[in-house]
């Protein structure tokens, strides 16, 4: 008897000991699934299937999303004092003035009750991405965006299955899923295929959990399947030029092993290497527009998006030093009076970096500009010597092509925010180690 008990009180102890970091993993699946914002406007939508109409039903779905960010403030408050210096003189302060600044363009902002909602939603969701990157290893942090985004590919697979309204497109027969369009489907499936194909690599290089595996390889064989059925090239580009980036990284951290190099150097110059070829890739792309579009099947300028883009740069010009205000630019009248006749049907720039500009003039597409090359130079550098590095300098490039191709104003929050949040783990000294194993 005394046994039993014994081994009862052990288990009762391992149970609470593990319980909080259960509860802390499904908390963090729930505010990675709601980023999406497919499960909970799927959720809304049946419960209240024409309820108040479409604005009413819209900010009813925010404002469910809202609440399950908001426990994020609090639980994310005790670890900033801890990890101040992340915080001072760094990527993440310019990061900082650009938020605050897009809260005052409340002030001067055409819709200032839009431009606050939007912007308080995905401050929201950032916060939530921090809080999930102050309190976990970067690989439980990518297997909380697996699990996560899991519900959502396997939803739309599930809805493509069921054959539910507009899950394919009638003539074409490309997935969209739960979404409005395949372009917000596709970087939701292919965040999926290197989340999963991360964590097999970790589990067969380091030979532990091997069990798993029966949960990622059909996982992440639907969303390659998704992905490839939504026909979208902007999401497979990232996902190739992220691989080609990663065979880099290999290569770096076997001559620096093989020379016995300092770390820091060898990053370096990894990190210039990097970032100089994608500016380089950018600007070609962009001269070369038509020529690459008719390679991928697609119409000339990235499919329309160029006249989109000189559209919203000339915006800017308009107003070059305070902006429009977040996310009002294309629903103005001044702004939309000088548009060509076939632009205004778009409500969007089809660019994050061309929206930030909008939203507060040059300075604004400045200060978004130096913040990703300046965050994405130091990650590419610290991953060398950093646990997890294949995904510190993948995941960046995936955000890129998608940024580049849309706005993120309300579908791609969950990028925008996991983006921050692989830029802070890449900051955290207790991530980082000399001999680092694995991927």
């Amino acid at each position: 008897m005394d046994n039993l008990g014994s081994r009862l009180s052990a288990l009762r102890n391992k149970t609470k000991s593990r319980l909080p970091g259960a509860v802390n993993f499904a908390y963090g699946m729930l505010v990675v699934m709601a980023m999406s914002r497919a499960p909970i406007v799927q959720i809304w939508t049946r419960i209240l299937p024409t309820g108040g109409g479409n604005d009413l039903n819209k900010n009813g779905q925010e404002a469910l999303i809202f609440l399950i960010n908001i426990p994020c403030l609090m639980l994310v408050a005790p670890h900033l004092k801890k990890f101040k210096k992340l915080w001072v003189w760094t990527p993440a302060t310019l990061l900082i003035v650009l938020f605050i600044m897009l809260f005052l363009s409340t002030t001067w902002s055409t819709l200032p009750g839009r431009t606050l909602w939007d912007i308080t939603g995905i401050s929201l969701s950032i916060l939530g991405a921090i809080y999930l990157a102050f309190t976990n290893t970067i690989r439980r942090f990518v297997s909380l965006i697996f699990a996560g985004t899991s519900i959502v590919v396997l939803l739309c697979y599930w809805s493509v299955i069921r054959k539910w309204g507009s899950a394919t497109h009638i003539e074409s027969g490309f997935w969209r899923g739960v979404f409005e369009n395949r372009n917000s489907l596709a970087p939701q499936a292919a965040l999926l295929l290197l989340a999963g194909s991360f964590l097999i690599a970790t589990v067969i290089t380091e030979k532990k959990l091997r069990w798993s595996l029966v949960i990622l390889l059909p996982i992440t064989f639907v969303a390659f399947l998704t992905l490839y059925e939504t026909h979208s090239s902007s999401s497979v580009v990232g996902l190739t030029l992220g691989l080609l980036t990663f065979l880099a990284y290999l290569l770096c951290r076997l001559f620096q092993k093989w020379k016995a190099l300092n770390v820091s150097l060898v990053g370096t110059y990894f990190a210039l290497s990097v970032e100089t070829t994608l500016l380089v890739i950018g600007i070609v792309s962009y001269l070369e527009s038509s020529r690459i579009s008719s390679e991928f099947g697609r119409s000339g300028g990235f499919s329309g998006r160029i006249p989109i883009w000189n559209a919203g740069i000339v915006g800017i010009t308009e107003r070059p030093y305070l902006g429009w205000g977040w996310s009002t630019a294309w629903l103005t009248d001044g702004f939309r009076s000088t548009l060509p006749s076939a632009l205004l049907v778009q409500a969007w720039s089809h660019s994050i970096w061309i929206e930030f500009g909008l939203a507060l003039g040059f300075l604004g597409l400045t200060l978004s500009i130096v913040w990703f090359m300046w965050s994405y130079f130091q990650t590419l550098k610290n991953s060398i010597s950093t646990q997890g590095g294949a995904w510190l300098v993948m995941f960046p490039c995936l955000f890129l092509v998608v940024s580049l191709m849309e706005s993120m104003n309300y579908d791609f929050h969950e990028l925008f925010a996991l983006l921050v949040a692989t830029f802070v783990i890449s900051q955290k000294e207790d991530f980082k180690s000399e001999n680092s194993p694995g991927v």
